[in-house]
This record gives structure tokens, sequence and C-alpha cells, in this order.
């Protein structure tokens, strides 16, 4: 398959929305708006997947034309539906994350309100706390104002020092994301086809099927095999096992309702709360350090959030270790921890898109381009705007060919 991973347009910091492109360059968003894409297969609806549809038809519709996107999705939601969704650049290793925040934390409200869905995103503060003794870690890229506090002042006392960020937000993902798609998938635009995509062979069929000029690839963890040949698949993406325990919002003091609470002295094991207002409930969650790089492992994984007796036992051990964490470090909190960890919609495994840094790239599938956007590392509601708006102008590669009118037997 042949790969073009030139992405020297995402070194462009300066925030250049999608829909007012430099119409010199031959990018998706410029092909949309000319009417030389007309038909636009995305495999994936997630946050990312969700992001890209919602530019490619405000491009469309901004200049008058008509573009239909063919939504290839298998309906079983992915980590995007229980995503802490804390506006906050952590865990990802990319150097160009803090700018991508930046450029998102601003861009969010737009885009929200012209989905109609405003009411999914909550301001909120956070609070850094460590135990560290050389101070404490504050991502850049950050929102807001830091100052440090004392950990004793916020009843929590297990750490030391600590760090206010006096703006933010928090997206009530769990709601946000069936809303989204439900939108999505009543547009007349819009095309969904029930698919689970397994491979190359298969993106080149139901391209040919629907008669589609253009694919676009979101497809989260599973990126790895929908555009990697073999059982190994793109070797560049991988899966970071992530657990969150379900607790009552309730139940919570009242100033933890309207607060993130983040442990990020080591990297491996974070702590963290997040309340998600819009669907009344707080996420306790932990980042364990399980790569996880199979395709069985990974559909274990998304098995088990509808059974835990189908849970690998890595991934029980984690759930249980995670709420011990909160108990033991954030006692005032533990009132909303569920008296069972393991019943059912207690907690949520989700599986990170990894890559060594965030992937946007033209690829041929046959002869069809292809545009892959991954490798985000569970960061698709911090950077997912920018992210896509510079992947969606990057572009396409000489000897990649248009050709729009292909023989279309699906409407």
């Amino acid at each position: 398959m042949a790969r073009n991973s030139d992405d020297t347009s995402f070194n462009d910091e300066d925030r250049v929305p999608s829909w007012h492109p430099d119409h010199s360059v031959e990018s998706l968003i410029n092909l949309v708006r000319t009417g030389r894409v007309e038909k636009v297969a995305l495999v994936g609806a997630g946050v990312v997947g969700a992001l890209t549809a919602h530019f490619v038809l405000m491009a469309a519709r901004e200049v008058g034309r008509e573009v239909r996107i063919v939504l290839i999705d298998d309906g079983r939601g992915g980590a995007s539906d229980g995503s802490g969704a804390w506006h906050m650049p952590f865990a990802n290793p990319d150097t160009r994350v803090a700018t991508w925040a930046r450029r998102s934390f601003v861009e969010w409200p737009e885009i929200l309100g012209e989905a109609g869905l405003s009411g999914f995103r909550e301001a909120m503060p956070s609070l850094f706390v460590s135990r560290l003794q050389d101070g404490v870690p504050v991502p850049d890229g950050h929102p807001g104002r830091a100052t440090p506090i004392d950990p004793a002042d916020f009843d929590l006392p297990f750490w030391h020092r600590g760090m206010w960020i006096d703006d933010g937000s928090v997206i009530s993902s769990c709601t946000l994301m069936p809303r989204w798609r439900q939108a999505l998938e009543a547009d007349p635009s819009v095309i969904v086809v029930r698919n689970h995509v397994r491979g190359p062979a298969d993106v080149v069929t139901l391209s040919e099927t629907y008669g589609v000029d253009v694919v676009v690839v979101a497809a989260g963890a599973r990126t790895r095999f929908v555009i990697g040949e073999g059982r190994e698949g793109d070797q560049r993406f991988d899966a970071d096992f992530g657990v969150l325990v379900h607790g009552e919002l309730e139940a919570l003091p009242e100033m933890f309702k309207h607060v993130v609470v983040m442990d990020e002295d080591l990297n491996h094991e974070l702590t963290y709360s997040i309340p998600h207002l819009r669907c009344g409930h707080v996420w306790f969650g932990g980042v364990c350090n399980e790569i996880l790089d199979e395709e069985a492992d990974m559909e274990d994984i998304l098995a088990a959030n509808r059974d835990i007796a189908v849970a690998p036992d890595f991934a029980r051990d984690h759930l249980l270790a995670v709420h011990d964490r909160i108990r033991e470090r954030m006692p005032m909190l533990a009132p909303a921890l569920p008296a069972d960890p393991l019943a059912p919609g207690s907690y949520w495994f989700g599986l990170r898109p990894r890559a060594s840094k965030v992937i946007a790239e033209w690829q041929l599938v046959g002869s069809l381009p292809m545009l892959v956007i991954g490798g985000m590392g569970g960061s698709g509601f911090t950077i997912g705007p920018a992210v896509v708006s510079d992947a969606l102008r990057l572009p396409l590669p000489e000897g990649h060919q248009i050709h729009p009118g292909n023989t279309r037997t699906e409407d």
C-alpha cells in the first residue's frame, strides 16, 4: 500500500479553520468545495470521525455544493463513548499537542453550536496534585492560569503539592457521542453502512460498492488493522488500555462536582476524577500501562464492556486497582464509588489509539486516495478539532488521482 507521510502542513500554528482553506492547495476540503469530490467513505464514528463528517459537510454547504458521506461503522461504539473528555493535553508525547490543544479549546464551542450540541460542554477548572518533591507536573498547552495551592485546603491530604488551573472544560462524551452519531445518521447527505471493516480489502470492496471518490479512516485503535495488511496490521498504531469507574455525581461533595482532580505522578498510573454534568455521573480513572497490539485482545476488551465475565484477568485487576486507589487517595470522594466495581454499568474499558506521534497522511488503497487520521493517544477531545482541520488541508500527493463520477451502484 503506497504511503505518503509528509505532514509539514501540521507545522502551521495559526488557527486556519478548515472551512476557510488556502484554495491553492489540492486538499480534501478544497476538493469538496470545488466539487471534484462528491462522495467520501468515512470509516469510524468516534469523535475524530464525527469531526471529519462535520467539517466536510460544512465546507460543502457553505459554497452550496452537495457531498455525500458513506459512514461505515459497526455500531458498537468505542473509546469516545466512555472518554473522560477533559480538555487537557496529557498522555500524548507529540510535540505539536500543546498548539493543537490551544486551537481546539477555542474551536469547540463553534463546532458544537453548529451541530446543535452546545449543552454538552461545561466550563470546569482543574486541580493537579502531586507527592513529587520537584514540583507538580502540568502539561504545556493547558487552558487558563496555573497557581500553586496546598492540597490539604481541598481535603486532599494524600498529596503534598498542588496546582490550580482556573480555566478548562469537560464534554459529557457518554451522552454527546450517541446524540452526535444519531444526528449524523439522520442527515440526508449521510449513507450509513453497518460493517466491521477488517482490513484494506474490505475498504476497497465497500468503496467500489458505494462508488466513492476518497476514503477517510478515523477508526481509533482499530486503525492498525483497517489500513494494515496481515495479522499484525500497521505496527505504528497500538492501543493503550484504560479503566474508568462509574460514580454517582450527586454523592460527591459539592465542590468536586465542578472540578477535575488529577494525580500525574506516574505516567503509567494516572488517578483522576472527572465530573460529567450532562450525564449525571463522575468518571474515576486511571491509565494502566497495558499496551495491546493483537486484534483478538482488543475485541476481548470491547466485549468485556458488555460482560465482565469475558474480560482478561489484567483488565479486572486494573479495574479493582483503580477503585482501591480512589479510596486511598481521595477518601472524601469514595461515597460516589460503586459498591461493586465489577457490576454491569459500574466501569468502562477504553482503548486509547496510540502512536509515537499523531498520524495524518495520504495513502493509496487500491487506486483510491485514502486519508488516515489517528494516533491521538486518548486526546481526541483535546486536540481533535485542530488535528482534523489540519488533516483535511493536507495536500493530495503527486500521483494520487481523484476520479469523480465513479460508477455508483448504491445510494
